[in-house]
């Protein structure tokens, strides 16, 4: 089964090309090129560990820098 679609948060339009870094996304019912500071919290860490890698370290710094709350584990 393939793993849920990334979405976008539409409060977070205005960083659209902040990072320069796309993603297949989707925004509401289309499917979009994001970057990936428009992602939500779950669909940014889905990109994130999207190749195979865990890394809450990074996965902090990554969320802290576009505004999202750090994950705990």
């Amino acid at each position: 089964m393939p793993p849920p679609p990334k979405r976008v948060d539409p409060d977070r339009a205005d960083l659209h090309g902040l990072t320069g870094f796309y993603c297949r996304a989707m925004n509401g019912d289309k499917w979009v090129s994001a970057d990936i500071a428009e992602l939500d919290r779950d669909s940014l860490r889905a990109f994130l560990r999207s190749r195979g890698g865990e890394n809450l370290w990074a996965e902090n710094i990554i969320a802290g820098l576009l505004r999202h709350e750090p994950w705990e584990e």
